[in-house]
């Protein structure tokens, strides 16, 4: 055999191990790639789409944070760009291996149009000290 189709074949069997441990683990190909980069602790969709809504309308959406570390974590707090509440519940500890749901209080406003928000949850995780979410949506007039 040719020592490419050798490479070849050794590259194709490490891509079919890979994806059945990040489905198996993760169930999620992007999620196993942030944990090869270091990233333990994991906002299950971090740009979350919220719809369309009135100007003025409120919602609450829940924010699923997940812990594949070997330790736990605590979200010490959240801060928003906007005048979304990310702070009920917290603090909130997670720990190896949980899934913890957080609520966001979402006002949709001052203006009409697309309407785009960063949540920033701060950890005390002092290698991801951060967790970033971006909140989606459309304002339409009352």
């Amino acid at each position: 055999m040719p020592g490419w189709f050798v490479v070849a074949m050794t590259l194709v069997g490490i891509g079919f191990v890979f994806i059945i441990w990040a489905q198996l683990r993760f169930a999620s190909y992007s999620f196993a790639l942030h944990y090869l980069q270091g990233e333990r602790v994991q906002v299950q969709i971090p740009l979350k789409q919220l719809g369309v809504h009135k100007l003025g309308d409120h919602i609450d959406a829940k924010v699923k944070i997940t812990n594949h570390g070997d330790k736990s974590v605590t979200i010490v707090g959240a801060v928003a760009d906007c005048s979304c509440v990310a702070t009920s519940g917290l603090p909130k500890d997670i720990a190896p291996g949980e899934t913890v749901h957080l609520q966001v209080h979402a006002s949709f406003g001052p203006k009409i149009g697309d309407w785009r928000q960063q949540i920033t949850y701060l950890t005390n995780n002092f290698q991801q000290p951060e967790l970033n979410l971006e909140l989606l949506g459309r304002v339409e007039s009352l």
